[in-house]
């Protein structure tokens, strides 16, 4: 295990104002909220291993060139166990690298093994953000990456096959498209050479979505017994049981406790009496204060763009050119159904600091720069309905 070194760009400290979070709580109070929890979570420092020597001459290479000072500890270790032969479960937290660790793993068996990976994304959005990353990492090795979803022709589907070691898709498309042609000789040759299947952002897996993932994943089984599986996942209780239960296998699981990427001080309050129009104001408020830089999540694209517009006090005076007005105030919708450009000029702004905020569905992944999470509390009793606000003080 390494100390904490300085210096690696892709493992540095985000850059980004001091949050104050008086200042939070004061604007809470100002828009009509009242705090009815609050607690601060101590930072810690990452730590860092040398990049497992295990891995393909070519892609430690590239990994070195990438990350002078080494993988997180965590990291290693996933990449280590998987190299071994293990099924794996990676349950770390956000922007702990949990991508990466796949990634590697999959451009390892392919320049050692060749074959063929799948990657199951829940959402057409996802995939499209991953994509840049996967050919980040692939191209450089002489490997393509390939993706289907519903927005791809049935005809140019086997063509996408064909030419990509790694295939991205939803798990509608596994099921629906995928499965049920295995008499297709391009589909059954890919079930004959998948070596490795991908499962990221597991933990929306749940209810009548995660059943009918679980029975997938029996079937994609029977279909192609021979891969290796990793499980990507947000933090969730008992891992270990959630992926035996979704996928009928017992995956080692990394988890928090091995979790070794920094935690930047931050504190978590619960404010109550937060009505739709409260909320609204308070993000005003702290884009109009400059206390910070925030993502609101919201469960619904209306919800998200209503939001938006009440919190820029645009909209009902004149909506003639409403993109224009929401933008001049700091403060834009973001949700699956944008166009590539769009989504990805939003998430630049708000990373750069050009946003003082994104009110969002869960289409957007945290973006690290980001000081100011604000999430529904989702309590069922309508005394403390509210939101939930976290602060990262350090960044």
């Amino acid at each position: 295990m390494k100390a904490n070194r300085a210096g690696n760009p892709s493992h540095a400290k985000p850059e980004g104002q001091q949050v104050d979070p008086a200042k939070v709580l004061s604007a809470l109070s100002d828009a009509g909220a009242s705090v009815l929890a609050q607690v601060v979570l101590v930072g810690k420092p990452p730590s860092f291993a040398d990049i497992p020597g295990e891995l393909e001459d070519k892609v430690r290479s590239l990994l070195q060139q990438r990350y002078p000072d080494g993988l997180y500890v965590h990291q290693a270790d996933a990449i280590r166990s998987a190299l071994q032969g293990d099924d794996l479960c990676v349950a770390t937290s956000t922007a702990s690298g949990k991508s990466l660790i796949f990634m590697a793993v999959a451009a390892h068996r392919l320049l050692r093994e060749g074959g063929k990976v799948l990657v199951v994304y829940p959402t057409k959005a996802l995939i499209q953000d991953q994509m840049a990353q996967w050919e980040a990492i692939l191209q450089p090795l002489g490997l393509r990456a390939g993706l289907i979803n519903g927005q791809v022709k049935i005809d140019a589907r086997k063509t996408v096959l064909a030419d990509s070691e790694v295939l991205l898709m939803t798990p509608d498309v596994v099921h629906a498209w995928l499965l049920p042609r295995q008499d297709d000789p391009v589909i059954r040759a890919l079930c004959n050479h998948l070596t490795l299947v991908i499962l990221d952002e597991a933990h929306v897996y749940e209810g009548a979505f995660g059943t009918n993932v679980a029975y997938l994943m029996r079937r994609l089984e029977a279909a192609a017994p021979s891969f290796k599986l990793i499980v990507s996942t947000a933090t969730i209780g008992d891992p270990d049981k959630f992926v035996q239960r979704l996928t009928g296998r017992n995956a080692k699981v990394i988890g928090v406790e091995q979790d070794a990427s920094p935690r930047y001080p931050s504190t978590v309050v619960l404010a109550g009496n937060a009505s739709f129009d409260v909320k609204a104001e308070a993000l005003r408020l702290i884009s109009r204060r400059g206390i910070g830089r925030f993502i609101a999540f919201s469960d619904s694209r209306r919800m998200v763009e209503r939001v938006a517009v009440i919190a820029a006090r645009v909209g009902q005076e004149s909506n003639d050119d409403l993109p224009r007005q929401l933008k001049q105030t700091g403060i834009l919708p973001y949700r699956a159904g944008y166009e590539n450009e769009d989504r990805n000029r939003i998430q630049a702004a708000l990373t750069c600091g050009g946003l003082a905020g994104v009110i969002s569905t869960s289409a957007l992944e945290l973006v690290r720069n980001s000081v100011i999470v604000i999430t529904d509390s989702g309590h069922r009793d309508q005394r403390v309905s509210g939101i939930v606000i976290k602060a990262i003080s350090g960044s």
